[in-house]
This record gives C-alpha cells, structure tokens and sequence, in this order.
C-alpha cells in the first residue's frame, strides 16, 4: 500500500482491460485475466518488523475491487484470497529463498483457474492431486538466494508434482509457425510454446510471465490447443496468430504477477 494507483491511473487501467475483453470477444474468443500474488500477499506474517504493519490499501486491492465495480468479475481471477485461505491447510505454498510459489501453489493456482471456466458448453478436464506423482528434492530457484549472493551456499527442498500420465504433446504444425518468433527472444525459455492434447478442451492462447511456468503442464491437460507467450497481452502476435496461423482461440489468459501493476 505504498504507492497506490492515482484516480487517473486507475481509469487508464479500466481502458486497457476494456480493449482486451474487446479484442478477444472480436475474435470470437473469452478473456481471461489472472493475478498472481506477490509473497509477502499471502505471507506477510514473515516480513520484517515496520514493513507488514504499514497497511492501507494495495494496487492489487485497488485493481480488485475496479474490475468488480465495473462488472468485469467473469472475466477477472485474483488468485490472493484462494492462496491466502490454502496456507491454512498447507505447510507451504512459496518457496523460502525465491519469490515465486512452489509447485504446489502453482497446482492449486491452475486449479482454480479451470474452476472458474467450468459451467461453459465445452469445459476443460480438472485434473485432480491423484494424477500427480509428488516427490520431495533440493530446489533449482532462488531468486532471493541470488539477490542477497547465497545461492551457492542457501539451499531448500521443495516439492516437485508432475502428471502421472500426461496426454498433451508439442503441437509440430504451430511450432513450426512460432519458429518465426525465435529472434525476438533472446533468452530460449522465453520463446513461443505450442501444446495439442486430444483429450482437452478449448483453444487457449496465454500471455504471461515466470509465474506460469509451473502452471503449463497442468493446463497442457485440461485445454485441447494451447499457444504461449512469454509477455503481456501483445495485439499483433494474437492477430498473426490467427490470420497467419490459422488458430482460432476460444479463451485468451493473461497472467500478471501482483508486483508488476
């Protein structure tokens, strides 16, 4: 709450989303837009002395309660009351020397995001803790840990899920057209991803950033055609997508971590 949104600002903001729900329902498709919580959202219990006590309200609080006021609920996920509620029931749903959630925080993330497109005429597959195979190992992130210049030396064990027995393939034909993309990624894990699954349902393009990572292999199960996009909602990469590409989506998804508003 140190920095709040202006009133102008805010009514800025109410634009851009109005675009994108524009934009996507121009062609033929859902918008989706999730935010993801910052750590310290769910945890601020483990703050520093002076730092949690400061209150008062947030962006993510402010951008909330916009979107609801205007009646964009359907088309607004904040995913900061589910996680805030969870880590009642879960020992931990962040890692301890990174930002970032753990697997098990992101599970329960894409859990709720399927659980709000049900009740449509062509649901995606919910898959369930039972298809997931959990084992517990020394974590490979650390963000923190490199910041503060301990990563060598600060180590933590993690949970690590994955899908027993996943259906969800590389789609070859999108591939190959998103190939075209490779040099306006510098980094190759930032590059376009392209997924088919024949037993999923609905086409889905999803903008976003490092918080979806974990998230991909669960949505590679429940969505039928899935493209991906390492950045914000970007206007052109969807129109090339469709004209080009000839894929037409039934939902587009944008991820936005709660530190990024």
């Amino acid at each position: 709450g140190v920095v709040p949104y202006r009133r102008g600002e805010l009514e800025e903001g109410w634009k851009v989303f109005q675009k994108r729900m524009g934009i996507s329902h121009y062609i033929g498709s859902r918008y989706l837009f999730i935010l993801a919580p910052n750590k310290q959202s769910v945890y601020p219990e483990y703050l520093p002395s002076g730092i949690g006590e400061r209150g008062g309200i947030t962006r993510g609080d402010q951008l909330s309660k916009m979107l609801r006021r205007n009646g964009a609920a359907a088309s607004f996920l904040d995913l900061r009351p589910l996680l805030r509620q969870a880590k009642k029931k879960y020992s931990r749903l962040y890692l301890k020397t990174d930002t970032h959630w753990n697997q098990r925080g992101a599970f329960l993330a894409y859990r709720a995001v399927v659980e709000k497109l049900q009740g449509n005429h062509s649901e995606p597959v919910l898959l369930d803790e039972s298809a997931l195979r959990i084992r517990r190992g020394p974590s490979k992130r650390g963000d923190l840990a490199e910041m503060m210049g301990v990563k060598p030396f600060l180590r933590e064990e993690t949970l690590f899920l994955s899908v027993k027995s996943p259906s969800a393939r590389r789609d070859d034909d999108l591939a190959n057209f998103l190939k075209r993309y490779d040099k306006r990624y510098s980094v190759k894990y930032k590059r376009p991803i392209a997924n088919i699954n024949p037993d999923g349902h609905l086409n889905v393009v999803l903008f976003r950033d490092s918080f979806s990572s974990d998230m991909i292999p669960y949505y590679a199960e429940s969505f039928h055609r899935m493209v991906i996009y390492y950045e914000p909602f970007n206007t052109r990469l969807l129109y090339e997508l469709v004209t080009q590409g000839k894929f037409h989506p039934d939902l587009i998804i944008e991820e936005l971590i709660e530190r990024s508003l």
